[in-house]
Parts: C-alpha cells; structure tokens; sequence
C-alpha cells in the first residue's frame, strides 16, 4: 500500500501532466522548472544541519517519490497561473531584425528563466544556514523577498504571484487530502519537518507549494518579457 506522501506526489504528477498536455506552448518552461527542482532537491532538502553525519542521515532517507513531489510542484506552480489566464498574455518574444540586440536579449530569456530558479532555490539553501530555518520556512521566506523584488520591478505582476500561490495551496490541498483517504499512512518523510497541521494536512507540504507558486509563477512572466521594449 503506498504512503499518502507517495499518493500525493502521483496526483501533482498527473495534474502536472495534464497542464503540459493541454499547453504545448509552457512545456519548456515547465521542463526547466521542474528539471532545476528535481536536481537540486536533495541539497535543499538535507543542507538542514552542518553536521555530516545528519546530512548523511536525512540524505539516505530521501525517496524518488520526495524528488517527484519537487518535480511537480515547481513545473505547475511557475506555469498554472498562465495556463488558466493564459489568454491575458502575449506570445513569447520573436527575435525582431530591426532591432537585434533587444531581439537577441529576448531570445535568452529561457536562459534568465534557469537563472531565477537556480536563485531561489540556492536562497532556501541560503536561509536555512543564515537563519537556522528548516527547509520549507526558508522556501516560503526566499519566495517572498523574490516576489516583492519582482513586484517591484513589475506592479502588474502582483496578481500572479498571489494567484500563483493560492492555486498552488489549494491543489496541494485538495490532493493531499484526497491522497490521505486513499491510504492508511500518515504522512512522511524529509519534506515535512514540521509538527503543524491544516486539518489532517501537514503545513510544511503546503508550504512548500505556496512558496514556490509565489516565487516561480511569476518568475516565468517576468523573464520573458524582461527584453522586450
């Protein structure tokens, strides 16, 4: 019988799934967010704690259904928004003869995109250390000092980094909580380091989804325009 937390990670999985079916338009920038989460779980997930031994321990116990879990969350969380909304936005940016070098800058913006995931993610690494936080607190402090530096720069972008967020709390809740009926496990692992709860729904899962809704949702948006003029 699988775990709720196995349960869960399937559902995002096939939510996940869903979105990069129905919008052949978001599947590379859901393949580079979800990419970047997936390699570098395991160092945001075990970095609590200097001592080797307790990075040893915390890394032995991590599971492919922890690294799915990440996968899937940062694919949907930078893209639902836009999948739902999508039709407020414009096309990604074409490389425009009459002005090369803003054309040439907008065609990076995928790079851009890899650029401010790998930042976000090396900031929860980077709270958990200076703060003493554990992972999915740092997650959600990383993410808001990313979205107001991006609100700031982008005030129409407010919208999507709320959004962005409430949408990703509430699929991970419902699926979770969906999850949780269909096991008689509790749920575990690396990911939930917390006592607290939400219902019968650990708040550092939700967390986790709420903070990278925040930081990556509007992300993809900002990046891709950032060369347009």
């Amino acid at each position: 019988m699988l775990s709720a937390f196995s349960l869960l990670a399937i559902l995002l999985t096939l939510v996940w799934l869903w979105v990069f079916l129905r919008n052949p338009d978001l599947r590379v920038e859901m393949s580079i967010l979800s990419l970047c989460a997936f390699f570098l779980a395991p160092v945001i997930i075990t970095v609590k704690g200097g001592d080797p031994s307790m990075i040893a321990e915390r890394f032995s116990g991590l599971h492919f259904m922890d690294l799915l879990f990440v996968f899937s969350v940062a694919g949907i969380a930078g893209t639902f928004y836009h999948a739902v909304f999508g039709k407020h936005y414009h096309r990604l940016p074409k490389l425009k003869h009459e002005k090369p070098v803003d054309g040439t800058l907008a065609q990076i913006w995928l790079i851009r995109l890899f650029v401010g995931t790998l930042l976000f993610l090396w900031g929860i690494v980077f709270c958990v250390f200076a703060f003493d936080l554990t992972p999915a607190p740092a997650a959600l402090a990383t993410a808001i000092i990313m979205a107001v530096y991006i609100v700031v720069h982008r005030h129409d972008l407010f919208t999507d980094a709320i959004l962005s967020a409430l949408l990703m709390g509430v699929i991970t809740y419902i699926t979770a909580a969906i999850a949780l009926m269909g096991s008689p496990y509790d749920f575990t692992g690396p990911l939930i380091v917390g006592s607290s709860f939400i219902g019968n729904i650990p708040t550092d899962i939700l967390t986790w989804s709420v903070a990278f809704g925040l930081a990556l949702g509007p992300l993809y948006e900002y990046v891709r325009r950032l060369a347009v003029v």
